[in-house]
């Protein structure tokens, strides 16, 4: 039902590389959503886009953060009504070991709220940390996601 990408409107980003929306347009949506550092959302006649704000490249982006941005997110699937959300944000990680601060904090938002009406969640990573986030996801299996 929706998509969440990285208001990047560069030619290998996320947004430009699996989408065919009209590049300009993209451009000054991701503009007002950088400037604004606030969501913005893209919708088209399958799916919605939800575009997050890039942070200043030396800005800290940890457990907090990541919590409060996936609550905003949230807070967009209840107006959106999505119940199923696709997060690439990860897919192009370069790093040694993955962010899991941050996924700890997207994990904390989902399993919280209660008023989501999210019911699967896909995370595009790479291969190489597949086997290292599929262990790190068990500690979240067991936590009742709804009442």
């Amino acid at each position: 039902d929706a998509i969440t990408c990285l208001a990047r409107p560069v030619e290998f980003s996320v947004l430009n590389r699996l989408y065919s929306l009209d590049r300009k347009e993209v451009k000054k949506i991701c503009d007002v959503v950088n400037a604004s550092k606030e969501i913005g959302v893209i919708s088209t006649d399958n799916y919605h886009l939800i575009l997050s704000p890039m942070f200043d490249r030396f800005t800290f982006f940890g457990h907090e953060e990541a919590e409060a941005l996936t609550n905003e997110v949230i807070n967009e699937c209840i107006k959106l009504k999505v119940k199923s959300l696709r997060i690439t944000q990860f897919c192009l990680m370069l790093h040694e070991h993955p962010f899991f601060d941050q996924f700890k904090g997207i994990m904390n938002a989902f399993t919280s709220r209660k008023d989501s009406p999210i019911q699967l969640v896909y995370f595009d990573v790479p291969d190489k940390y597949f086997y290292e986030l599929n262990i790190f996801f068990q500690t979240f299996e067991k936590r009742l996601v709804k009442s």
